[in-house]
């Protein structure tokens, strides 16, 4: 069968089909950049301790005194990144970014069961076309958060999110005609 012998034109399998792709790296993007922030916020947190335990055994005299600008780096370092944890506030935004991809995880399979439906004989344009508005609109919806943290887009991360996207949905769907 051709794609002319459905009710669904190619205009709207088209953008379904740009829709689901966009919703997989959405997806991808933001947990891509979640899990960005939780390493900087683990990253924090143990230079924290790390500078911390250096602080602790100069005070107890576990080092020798030739050893005790180890007290003063620690209590720098210490300073510097509570600094950057205020400034920045990586646990934050992680946890925006964790929800916001956990959100569109649901969108994109929303976005396959509606791409699923575009080969169906009782398929219409009409009624796949309200789907991807809604589910455009849920999109956009399960983003809002992510603009309120003052995130910049990552070129590089979004540019690998699309790739990614684009291999693992062609692939899946690779035997279909």
């Amino acid at each position: 069968m051709s794609s002319q012998d459905y009710p669904v034109s190619n205009q709207t399998r088209n953008e379904i089909w740009q829709g689901y792709l966009d919703a997989e790296r959405l997806n991808r993007y933001y947990q891509y950049l979640a899990d960005k922030h939780r390493k900087i916020d683990q990253g924090i947190k143990f230079t924290i301790a790390f500078a911390a335990v250096g602080g602790v055994t100069r005070l107890i005299a576990a080092l020798p005194d030739e050893w005790g600008w180890i007290s003063d780096v620690s209590s720098v370092v210490i300073l510097f990144v509570v600094i950057v944890e205020l400034v920045f506030d990586f646990r934050s935004k992680s946890s925006v970014l964790t929800r916001t991809s956990e959100n569109l995880q649901h969108i994109t399979r929303d976005w396959q069961m509606l791409w699923n439906q575009v080969d169906r004989q009782d398929a219409t344009d009409g009624v796949l076309l309200n789907k991807m508005d809604d589910l455009l609109k849920k999109s956009i919806e399960s983003t809002k958060p992510v603009g309120q943290i003052g995130l910049s887009i990552n070129s590089r991360i979004n540019q690998k999110s699309w790739e990614e996207a684009i291999e693992v949905i062609t692939a899946q769907y690779a035997t279909r005609s």
